[in-house]
This record gives C-alpha cells, structure tokens and sequence, in this order.
C-alpha cells in the first residue's frame, strides 16, 4: 500500500472513530455550545477556556460569514479540539479542519438532495439538523443523526421566541425513546433541570454563555446540574 493510500486509510478510519463518539454523546449527558451570530469580544479565548474545562462539541454557526471569515474562525481554535466542531455553513470547510460534522437549518435540509446526505455520510461526518415541532422531528430523514429542538423555555437571545411544543406530553416522551433530539432555547442554570426532568438528556447553550458576562461559570453550573441528574 502506498504511503498515500495508507494515510488516506488512517484518516478515515479516525474520522469513523470521531463519529462514533459524537454520535454516542448525544445519549449521554452532555452539553453543545452554539456561537453567537455575530463575532464576540474575546470569543476565541472563552471558546478555548470552555475546550479546557470540559465542552465536548461546539457549533460554529455565523449565517453572514464568508468562507474565508470561517476559516479564519476555526484557525483560532486549537487544533486538538477542531475534531469537537460542526459547522453550519460552508460545509466544504468541515474537511479541510477535520471538523466532525455538518449541520442543515430547516431551509437548507429540505432543499438537500439525499446524495448530498450520503456523500457527508461517506466522509464520516455527522450530519444534524432544527426542528420545532413534533411531527417535524418524527419526520427528518433517517440521514440525521441528532436534531436541536426548541425553544425549550422562553429564549435568551431571541427576546419574544417562546415554546410551542408541549415537552411534558406524551407525544413527545414517546419521541425522545426513538430521536436524537438536543434541547435548545432558553437553556442556563436556572432551567436546565427542568428541561431534564421533561427527559432529555443533551442539551444546546447559546443565550447563556454569549449574552452573559459569566460564560464559564455558567457552562460549569449547567454541567454539574446535567452529570449529577
């Protein structure tokens, strides 16, 4: 086999590997950060703080970024925890930076052709996706291996976005025995049990770490609450 092939081989089977424990933290007890919209004072070294202490997956989602303004975001991340990203935009980035998956907004999965799906698929990237309601969830194609579902509670960053979804209905208890769902919306300290206690068990920050002035201690009280659940 040539060093080349060899490499190649080596690679993939490593990205096989970073799948399969992202895919297997999602029935864990465990906590994604989303970043901000927009860029964020010292963003960089508060996302390398949050690696340190224990943040086992970051999605990386800046809507009005240029590939190379993405590309400039993840040089600011250490190399050892670029494997713990997923990006929502300009997918193609995900495999230059060893990324560990894509995500598909609602808009951007429905219009996705199923060979797209499968070629991520072939990349041994993990491929997520939002939903918002119950049967929406029940209905992503078997291609997604977790959707973010919300809001949860009243949300941090979008003043006025508020649940929709009867979380405590059995509908939706049923759901989460055969979806990977990540709850999202409102999440901190202060709801987090709550949101435990409806059953889920992984869990998106984003209002509670960018709109706060203690983005660390946060992250920690939310995970003390999530590992002693």
């Amino acid at each position: 086999m040539s060093p080349k092939k060899a490499c190649w081989r080596s690679r993939r089977n490593s990205k096989k590997m970073v799948k399969k424990s992202i895919v297997n933290i999602i029935a864990m007890n465990t906590i994604t950060i989303i970043t901000h919209p927009e860029q964020i004072a010292n963003e960089s070294s508060i996302l390398q703080t949050l690696f340190e202490n224990g943040l086992e997956r970051l999605h990386i989602r800046k809507p009005d970024y240029t590939p190379a303004q993405i590309q400039k975001y993840l040089d600011g991340i250490a190399p050892e925890y670029r494997w713990k990203t997923v990006v929502h935009q300009h997918h193609f980035l995900a495999v230059d930076y060893d990324c560990s998956g894509v995500h598909f907004s609602v808009e951007k999965r429905m219009a996705t052709k199923p060979e797209i799906f499968a070629k991520h698929k072939a990349d041994n990237f993990t491929i997520s996706t939002s939903v918002h309601n119950v049967a929406e969830a029940a209905s992503v194609s078997d291609a997604i291996d977790y959707s973010f579902i919300g809001p949860v509670f009243h949300s941090i960053s979008k003043p006025g976005y508020s649940p929709k979804i009867d979380f405590s209905s059995l509908e939706f208890k049923q759901l989460l025995h055969t979806t990977a769902l990540v709850a999202v919306g409102g999440i901190s300290p202060e709801t987090i049990d709550q949101a435990l206690d409806y059953g889920f068990n992984s869990f998106a920050l984003l209002g509670t770490i960018w709109n706060s002035h203690t983005p660390l201690q946060n992250f920690i009280a939310c995970q003390k609450s999530v590992h002693l659940h």
